[in-house]
């Protein structure tokens, strides 16, 4: 059969910083984590030569899915039109339409028996600004972040969802 094209890397995405420890924890003991925060992405499938994780199960597609960074802090997943779906928490997510991971967030592809727990995908500033919109009063954090978040709004945002 022919190969894959490679992924398509969004123009929006980013290296993280050195300090991203993000992980995919495996639901199984045997499964080693993977790492999130070595690149810009990371693409889950089937074939060695495009995927970083590579998911050998009849369910999963050579190129199923990408875990993508954003410069805004957050780590966004991204279905590659694969034939059986990808799952966030349970609900499968619409192809190409990048969605942001929270923490606790459960990821299937496909039926893969494995499933993986999303670890450290929220930046420590964007912890922070929650608890900032969260207290009726304003911190000098929450105010010297006015000038990047309208650059952010600029931007093209992809779908949030909570976990």
């Amino acid at each position: 059969s022919e190969p894959a094209q490679a992924f398509k890397v969004p123009d929006w995405a980013t290296q993280p910083s050195s300090s991203s420890k993000a992980l995919l924890t495996p639901s199984d003991d045997d499964g080693l984590p993977v790492p999130l925060g070595e690149r810009a992405y990371t693409v889950f499938g089937r074939q060695e030569e495009i995927c970083q994780k590579v998911l050998d199960h009849s369910s999963v597609s050579r190129k199923h899915a990408a875990i993508v960074y954003h410069d805004n802090g957050k780590f966004y997943l991204i279905d590659l039109s694969s034939g059986h779906g990808t799952f966030l928490n349970g609900d499968r997510v619409k192809p190409n339409a990048p969605i942001s991971l929270k923490e606790g967030c459960k990821i299937q592809f496909g039926t893969y028996p494995v499933s993986y727990i999303a670890a450290g995908v929220v930046a420590k500033r964007e912890r922070e600004e929650d608890t900032n919109t969260t207290s009726s009063s304003s911190t000098s954090s929450s105010s010297s972040s006015s000038s990047s978040s309208a650059k952010d709004e600029k931007r093209k945002k992809p779908t949030q969802i909570k976990c």
